[in-house]
């Protein structure tokens, strides 16, 4: 595979128009914000493999954003405009010119449907989301909320394309929503499913022959589903591409780059992207047809979602019969990262075909409420009986836990709580762009967010939450610690690593160059869980059971009579985090790294205690061992920080 330096870096990520008329007045300039920055900024670590990102209660990520440093765009004024959705802007699969049966436009005065009170929720988004642009330095965001079958709201704010001067419209803007592709894609399977076409409980050599991976006939697609196949986490090298000559077919990638299985089948859930490629491969083989089209035709299409796709399309990619159409290319909402006071554009490098099931999905706001809409009323839209009840109810069902506390995985979303309300959910971040997407199938309510800054994880993550404890319900009140804590604390500190990263090949270095977790106890009563992410505190509800201070989310150890805890597992239920001997501590590696490296630098300058010259044949050769010693490590280091920063 042609292997450019820029395909090594972006490799290294964690795996997502019509005129508008402006609303309201710019309020003042983003860049011009002083706000310090409270959500993760660290959008170039490998995705997970720094375990704090998972503690911290933050949705996974295929993949964190590796930019090249682009030309910076103009210092433009990236005020919170906001976009109200418009009328005919879901496209009729019949008439791409007809708006869809029961398509809103809230360009009428928003009325309440059940609990949500639409003028309320319309100026507490207003309020929030501005805020947020602000403090977090956003370019744009796009925001639906669905309830009873209807959209209660759907807004967008500030810019999709800062050098076009596209606003964010929730109606005809294309947003990328990373890992949020996963629960599209696990719709499709649960249609094939639903036609008795795939048996999830079937081993993957039922339906690909030869299998991809070794071993394959352990493996069922429940174990894909549910990420228990007990696969690494591996992207050197094949996640990104950045021309036509560096990507992959989806057939190619799962055959090509299969990742070692480091654990059996069914013991843990650890987030897999190429579990997700397999079952796109699955569904193609099934059908008869590619990926893509089957999305397109079978899943899409009935949906109204005329404005999604699986589809790439990349500045200079040759024509092709599988990228994206050129009305939607126009739409794309264009990724941003903030620097120097300005706000610049990613470069067009795109996902590989073969990583579409896993996170290429582009759909607008409205279409997202689409999606949603069929969750919460049981398969059917518009009058039209989609799937079957049973089928989305064996959905929303869990598959299986890590821990009893924390959250599950349900056939392609993430069993969670909000407030004492169950909640169905799945993240995304991919290119700068950051997406949530929130179901509370209790109360009838569905809730999309996206946002495409390199600073927005923390606001994706945060607004589905304040929505619920602002209009569903109030955050419980965190309970006494049970007696015993100072006992059972020191069996909890340490340093944890998340199972989310690669055990096997060169990337497994990455794991050097992310920050582990380190859990200490904090007076009174409390624990401080600190990481890339930054400090968060926790406060015991139960023995090995603990709540956040700052969002009520829960994490949990694994219990223990005689001896530390091994693993601490995060509120998302997606990975395990286990605890790391002193050995293998990355402290303990950049002491020798660095110590290596001073001498082989002083090696170099020839500061050397000994000051007489090489005698004889066996002291020379020893000399240039040792010169060539010093040189070969500090190459080894100075590659090592290229490759891994």
């Amino acid at each position: 595979m042609p292997m450019t330096y820029r395909t090594v870096l972006l490799s290294l990520m964690l795996l997502l128009p019509l005129q508008l008329t402006a609303q309201e007045a710019p309020v003042p300039s983003a860049e011009s914000a002083s706000t310090p920055e409270t959500a993760d900024p660290d959008t170039q670590a490998p995705p997970e493999t720094g375990a704090a990102a998972a503690i911290s209660t933050e949705a996974p990520t295929p993949a964190a954003e590796r930019t090249a440093d682009d030309s910076a765009a103009p210092d433009t004024d990236l005020g919170a405009v906001r976009t109200d959705a418009s009328a005919g802007a879901v496209a009729d699969p019949t008439n791409p010119g007809d708006p869809l049966p029961g398509a809103m436009s809230m360009d009428d005065e928003p009325a309440a449907f059940g609990l949500i009170d639409g003028n309320r929720l319309n100026a507490f988004l207003d309020g929030l989301v501005e805020a947020s642009m602000l403090q977090y330095n956003l370019p744009g965001a796009v925001v639906t909320v669905v309830e009873a079958d209807q959209v209660v709201s759907s807004r967008g704010w500030g810019f999709a394309n800062i050098q076009e001067r596209e606003l964010a419209s929730p109606a005809n803007s294309l947003f990328r929503v990373g890992s949020i592709s996963k629960v599209v894609t696990a719709t499709a399977l649960m249609q094939m499913v639903e036609r008795d076409q795939i048996d999830l409980d079937q081993p993957v050599t039922r339906y690909l022959d030869p299998a991809p991976f070794p071993e394959a006939e352990a493996v069922t697609v429940n174990h894909l589903l549910s990420h228990r196949a007990g696969f690494e986490d591996s992207y050197l090298g094949h996640f990104v591409a950045d021309d036509e000559a560096s990507d992959y077919t989806l057939e190619a990638y799962v055959n090509r780059f299969p990742p070692e299985r480091v654990r059996g089948p069914g013991e843990i859930s650890s987030y897999s992207n190429y579990s997700l490629a397999v079952i796109g491969e699955i569904i193609a083989k099934v059908s008869g047809s590619s990926f893509d089209d089957y999305l397109d035709q079978q899943l899409l299409a009935p949906l109204g979602m005329r404005k999604s796709s699986f589809r790439e399309a990349a500045d200079g990619m040759p024509d092709r019969a599988d990228a994206l159409p050129p009305a939607l290319t126009e739409a794309r909402a264009q990724g941003y990262r903030y620097s120097g006071g300005m706000q610049k554009p990613n470069s067009r490098w795109w996902l590989h075909r073969g990583m579409a099931p896993a996170g290429s999905l582009s759909a607008t706001a409205e279409d997202m409420a689409r999606f949603m809409r069929l969750h919460l009323n049981g398969g059917e839209l518009d009058g039209v009986q989609l799937l079957r009840r049973e089928t989305i109810e064996q959905m929303h069902s869990e598959l299986s836990r890590n821990h009893p506390a924390v959250g599950g995985n349900a056939h392609g979303f993430w069993a969670n709580e909000i407030g004492g309300l169950k909640t169905l959910e799945h993240g995304g971040a991919i290119f700068n762009f950051y997406s949530n997407l929130v179901l509370i199938p209790e109360a009838n309510v569905g809730i999309f967010v996206s946002t495409n800054g390199a600073r927005g994880r923390q606001f994706t993550q945060d607004l589905p939450r304040l929505i619920v404890e602002n209009f569903l319900a109030s955050r419980a009140p965190v309970p006494a610690t049970p007696a015993g804590f100072a006992d059972r604390a020191s069996a909890l500190t340490g340093v944890y690593r998340s199972t989310r990263r690669n055990y096997s090949k060169l990337e497994a270095s990455g794991t050097l160059f992310n920050s582990d977790t380190v859990v200490s106890v904090v007076e009174p009563n409390t624990l401080l869980v600190t990481g890339g992410s930054g400090p968060r505190s926790y406060t015991e509800r139960e023995p090995g059971i603990f709540i956040s201070d700052r969002d009520g989310r829960t994490i949990a150890f694994s219990a223990s009579a005689d001896g530390p805890a091994q693993r601490l597992y995060p509120n998302y239920g997606h990975v395990v985090l286990e605890r790391v001997p002193w050995y293998a501590r990355t402290e303990l590696f950049w002491a020798v790294f660095g110590s290596l490296l001073a001498l082989s630098v002083l090696r170099i300058l020839g500061l050397r205690l000994r000051k007489a010259k090489p005698v004889g044949p066996a002291s020379h050769t020893a000399a240039v061992v040792g010169w060539l010693a010093a040189l070969g490590w500090l190459a080894f280091s100075v590659g090592m920080m290229v490759v891994f920063n």
